[in-house]
């Protein structure tokens, strides 16, 4: 009996190891775990969100990203009614993360912009403490705590939440796209078509606020094409008009060079690097993605759009698995 139980005997030091080796494993799950679930919570927030201002009936655009994933969200806000700038233009941004009770806490500051340029009017107000919470999955509310009788605002999801393939071809650019402009407050729409199918797509671009113009209206388009990283190369025209006819104003300024880069889930960005110091403008898609009807093309042209960036590899795969099982 004894040497039975000399046979199963395991040294004290061994099981220490065993126990140690066992508390980290399990420190490093619940860690990761909680990472996860926190990371989760600020997916939740990221988007473009709008809203009727109860207080006084503006209109609001509220862009959350973290494109760097770094989980700390980037805000920028656009209203129609900035009460702070007596109803004038305002640069609204600020930063925030998601606490323990699943709240997006953030700092918002408010510059006050002249009308007709970016220049400061005034100091900034803030940095004000705000909270978003989550009320549905496509609603969060928007308070400000520290004032009094504050309405609270209830922004309505309007970009789209379906997961994006990783790999981006032409077709995945096509549609309508909005964005706030992080350096003057300004909101953008965004449209990318290719109704003619000549891989070469065309785009129109609407802002509230050209600085170009003097703020005034113009006519900005051009077109735009796939390059080898699967980015999209634009030459972009910008023409002032009249306020009241659609005469021009002025020359057309342009072609202007700028690029369009899938950074994330339905999320592009759009920088001019002729431009030092150009904020990136994070453009949230708000249109449904279309389904490419790739059976009327023949194997040789499915290659080719691959090849173009028309569609992407796993299109190619999925169709011509499709045709084998038709086959069969």
């Amino acid at each position: 009996m004894g040497n039975l139980f000399s046979v199963h005997k395991v040294p004290i030091f061994g099981v220490i190891v065993a126990l140690l080796v066992l508390a980290i494993l399990l420190f490093a799950t619940q860690f990761s775990s909680t990472a996860a679930a926190d990371e989760s919570k600020l997916k939740h927030f990221i988007g473009l969100w709008m809203a009727a201002d109860p207080s006084d009936g503006g209109f609001i655009n509220l862009s959350i990203t973290d494109n760097d994933e770094d989980d700390l969200a980037e805000l920028n806000l656009n209203e129609t009614f900035v009460s702070t700038c007596l109803g004038g233009r305002a640069l609204i941004n600020g930063s925030g993360s998601v606490g323990d009770d699943g709240d997006l806490g953030a700092k918002l500051t408010i510059q006050c912009l002249e009308d007709t340029t970016n220049d400061p009017k005034g100091d900034p107000v803030g940095p004000i403490p705000v909270v978003f919470e989550a009320i549905g999955t496509d609603i969060i509310e928007f308070t400000v705590p520290v004032i009094p009788g504050f309405l609270p605002v209830a922004l309505h999801r309007v970009s789209i939440t379906e997961v994006a393939d990783d790999q981006m071809g032409l077709a995945d650019f096509i549609g309508l796209w909005m964005a706030v402009d992080p350096s003057d407050g300004g909101f953008i729409n965004l449209s990318i078509t290719d109704n003619d199918r000549d891989r070469v797509a065309e785009l129109n671009l609407n802002e509230t606020f050209v600085s170009t113009c003097l703020g005034g209206r113009a006519l900005i388009n051009g077109s735009v094409s796939l390059d080898d990283v699967g980015d999209l190369q634009a030459q972009l025209t910008i023409q002032c008009l009249e306020d009241t006819t659609d005469d021009p104003k002025g020359d057309p300024v342009g072609p202007i060079p700028v690029v369009f880069e899938a950074i994330g889930n339905n999320i592009i960005e759009f920088t001019v690097p002729v431009i030092p110091n150009f904020l990136p403008v994070t453009l949230h898609r708000v249109s449904p993605t279309q389904e490419t009807d790739l059976s009327d093309h023949s194997i040789g042209e499915l290659f080719e759009m691959e090849e173009a960036g028309d569609i992407t590899t796993e299109e190619l795969v999925a169709e011509l698995e499709r045709r084998n099982q038709s086959k069969d």
